[in-house]
């Protein structure tokens, strides 16, 4: 019985140490993302009069120092590369949830594609995994078969692979229209 409850303690401990230690690269992913739109909505730091969403138009095409200039409303876009409608009626209910509430919201609709099967727009979960530290994240991640339930419990069991690598994550590259990259 002595060497039961041992190896009980022993094990407890271990797990202990390695969920703290999963803990440390939760944090630490989330500080090399380049792109802090998400976390900031979270944090609740995006108190704008006017939001943009939509996908590869809406980030490409609408700029929010324009419409803020001729409009007279604090503007920020909060379009994504890629997004479907899912994705923007989730980052929707994440500025509901955490930030002032809007006067104005332009959805920028990528026609026909935005309510198409067989499109290139998808949830970006790729955007959510560097946030895992965050409960609400972590629920969403779960409510779309990403992430366990054990997760609600044990930090390790949100990290992923693509965690473990400890540089900065840049922008993706765009082309632009006269054919040079930036």
């Amino acid at each position: 019985m002595k060497q039961f409850l041992k190896h009980i303690i022993l094990f407890g401990a271990i797990l202990f140490i390695v969920d703290k230690g999963a803990y440390f690269i939760l944090n630490k992913t989330s500080e090399l993302e380049y792109d802090k739109r998400l976390e900031n909505l979270l944090e609740g730091k995006m108190n704008k009069a006017l939001f943009v969403f939509g996908s590869s138009r809406g980030s490409g095409n609408i700029i929010a120092s324009q419409l803020q200039k001729e409009t007279g409303y604090s503007s920020y876009n909060l379009s994504y590369q890629g997004a479907n409608i899912l994705y923007q009626e989730f980052i929707l209910k994440t500025l509901l949830e955490f930030n002032n509430t809007p006067k104005k919201i332009i959805i920028a609709i990528d026609n026909p594609y935005e309510f198409n099967d067989k499109t290139t727009l998808q949830f970006r979960n790729d955007r959510l995994y560097p946030l895992s530290k965050y409960n609400y994240i972590n629920n969403q991640l779960i409510r779309l078969g990403e992430r366990s339930l054990l997760s609600k419990g044990l930090y390790f069991a949100r990290v992923s692979g693509s965690m473990f690598r400890m540089k900065t994550v840049g922008p993706p590259k765009f082309k632009s229209f006269c054919g040079l990259w930036f």
